[in-house]
């Protein structure tokens, strides 16, 4: 689910500034925010990396 961001912003009393803002947010969304999906591909990698390295430790740790 999106947020709207210029609806949210026309909601308020003073809207101006506030629908200006959410205009500029909403032109740069897509290049400087994580979306979704890239905050799952994320967990997934780290997921990948906590278990080499719980591995790593396991196998460091039997060998002193």
């Amino acid at each position: 689910m999106t947020t709207d961001t210029i609806t949210l912003a026309e909601e308020g009393s003073d809207s101006g500034p506030a629908k200006q803002i959410a205009k500029a947010i909403h032109e740069h969304q897509p290049e400087h925010f994580a979306t979704k999906a890239d905050l799952a591909e994320l967990k997934v990698s780290l997921m990948i990396w906590n278990t080499i390295l719980a591995g790593l430790i396991v196998t460091v740790l039997k060998l002193t």
